[in-house]
């Protein structure tokens, strides 16, 4: 098979800052993922929810007023009013639960 063939990933390209993007997680992943939607999108609404919230990002939160941060578990009703959600946590099972 051809390295084409086995490229399961589909490229989009989105305008983000029409989004309310939902970021699920606080550490490094997180703040790969926010850092990448700032600099392609400065402007995109954002609501982070991590039990734990690295400085990193609370840092970049107090810098934009476009950054909602709770550092608390995730729950169902974070869904509601967001149009792309990013789950950036490592451990299988969490992550799991929030794609279902």
């Amino acid at each position: 098979m051809s390295e084409v063939a086995n490229n399961k990933l589909f490229p989009v390209f989105l305008k983000l800052e029409n989004f309310h993007v939902l970021i699920v997680g606080g550490g490094k992943v997180a703040l790969e993922k926010i850092t990448a939607i700032l600099n392609n999108s400065p402007l995109t609404e954002i609501t982070l929810i991590g039990t734990i919230i690295s400085d990193g990002i609370k840092k970049l939160a107090e810098e934009r007023d476009n950054i909602v941060l709770f550092e608390r578990s995730f729950e169902e009703k974070d869904l509601n009013e967001k149009e792309l959600i990013i789950v950036a946590i490592t451990t299988k099972k969490p992550a799991l639960r929030i794609k279902k």
